[in-house]
């Protein structure tokens, strides 16, 4: 690992940072923004605004249990395997300091992948909050009966591999001097079966935020009124996910969505929403169905900030948070430096091509390969890859170490993304390797021979 200023050994945990009575108002605060899943669109301004009347405040975690070990996982099982905090340690390197709840199962081997995975492998010195996403094998039983419910009704490409594990990852680097070594670094990653790339990198950045300010209590709290507000995640309806102080409205696709389908208008609804010139005279009023209970209705867009009274503004602030697609990156502008050459790229996808991203940190590797085996959608990507890979990897040897010879015969049909630069010299025999310099904003392809070549009958 060549993290540039590595840190010394943190404390043994979180020490509890609100009372009971910080908690009670914490839940009072955070239940204000419930809603209830099946509830139409049209009417989402409303029922932000009375969701405390509605519902009952739940009990406080700390009453059922004072061991975060024991969150309540019941309902929140089906979006999230569990969650992790990851500290730099001086003498161990990268450990876990927290693994919730007690369910969550992982190997040695997985533990040590997933701490490795937790920190950017690379010699970036850059303060703030990073956010990333890795891919993982992971042991597990058969798939329960709601995954494979969740698997008949879903595109192939969003399906749940009951041996991959995804983690999404919230990497915070910034200077301390109570600290040895001037640095505090910590990593707070979401473990999910489910493949919601955007959905997910979207909360991992609010909870960990919320859980760097005030610790685990906080993280218990929430976590609980998560699980029992949250719906279950169900195909083809527009569900509410409050989250702290906001609630994000999402869709999850099904198979049999179609082009120009609900999905995307979800996303034509964002763009309304983003437009900054609106013609605030316009008698103009559009609908668009989500589902079959639900519809948009583009009228209550059509007035700016500034003409609209304080408390109508204050009710627009209150509606929920659209994510788009929750399985989605930018896909255009992750692959916009090598647009040119989408089409042989998506010829190499689909041919299950081995090809190297090799970046300086792991939010553009990740987004670079999500985005590529996107470009095949709805179909899905019938190889491995791993959005991050690192050389303390479990299958560091097995997927680079023999490729750097030309004793073998070809790599194998796998995309990493690297971060390292001694892959630069070990993956040099790879066919196909895409260099992304994420400090410029240019991306650079390395092309052999066999790059372009593409047998045909």
């Amino acid at each position: 690992m060549n993290l540039a200023v590595p840190l010394s050994p943190t404390s043994s945990g979180f020490h509890r940072s609100h009372s009971d009575r910080d908690l009670l108002a914490n839940e009072r605060r955070l239940t204000r923004t419930h809603l209830n899943s099946s509830s139409s669109s049209s009417n989402l301004a409303s029922q932000s605004t009375n969701t405390t009347s509605n519902i009952s405040a739940p009990t406080s975690p700390t009453a059922t249990s004072s061991n975060p070990a024991h969150l309540p996982w019941d309902c929140l099982q089906k979006w999230l395997y569990g969650i992790a905090v990851v500290t730099f340690d001086l003498e161990l390197g990268q450990s876990i300091e927290y693994l919730l709840p007690k369910h969550c199962k992982l190997s040695d081997k997985e533990k040590l992948n997933l701490s490795y995975l937790s920190f950017p492998d690379t010699n970036s010195t850059c303060l703030g909050d990073f956010q990333y996403h890795f891919r993982i094998n992971h042991e597990s039983s058969n798939l329960t009966t709601y995954y494979q419910y969740y698997n008949s009704t879903v595109p192939a490409a969003l399906q749940v591999d009951n041996n991959i594990l995804f983690g999404y990852v919230n990497f915070r680097q910034k200077r301390d001097k109570t600290i040895k070594r001037g640095f505090f670094q910590k990593s707070f990653v979401l473990l999910s079966k489910l493949p919601f790339i955007s959905l997910f990198l979207t909360i991992v950045k609010q909870l960990a935020v919320d859980f760097f300010e005030h610790g685990l209590s906080s993280l218990e709290s929430c976590c609980y009124l998560m699980d029992h507000q949250w719906p279950e995640p169900e195909p083809g309806k527009t569900l509410l996910l409050p989250l702290l102080d906001s609630v994000l409205q999402i869709r999850i696709p099904t198979h049999g969505d179609k082009p120009f389908s609900p999905s995307d208008l979800v996303q034509f609804r964002t763009i309304v929403n983003e437009t900054s010139i609106v013609n605030t005279n316009s008698s103009q009023s559009f609908k668009f169905p989500i589902d079959d209970d639900t519809e948009i209705d583009g009228s209550e867009q059509d007035l700016t900030t500034d003409v609209l009274p304080k408390h109508e503004q204050q009710q627009q602030q209150q509606l929920p948070r659209l994510i788009p697609f929750v399985y989605d990156v930018n896909t255009h502008q992750s692959l916009l430096c090598v647009l040119t050459h989408i089409q042989l790229l998506w010829e190499l996808i689909l041919l299950n091509e081995p090809i190297a991203i090799l970046g300086s940190f792991p939010t553009e590797c990740s987004q670079t390969i999500q985005a590529l085996v996107h470009i095949i959608w709805p179909l899905r990507y019938a190889s491995d890859y791993r959005p991050f890979f690192t050389i303390h990897n479990s299958e560091f040897h097995e997927i680079t170490f023999n490729t750097s010879t030309k004793t073998l015969a070809s790599p194998p049909k796998i995309i990493i993304g690297v971060t390292n630069p001694f892959f630069a010299k070990l993956l040099h025999q790879w066919p196909h390797v895409i260099r992304v310099d994420d400090s410029q904003h240019k991306t650079k392809t390395k092309k052999h021979e066999s790059f372009l070549l593409v047998e045909r009958d």
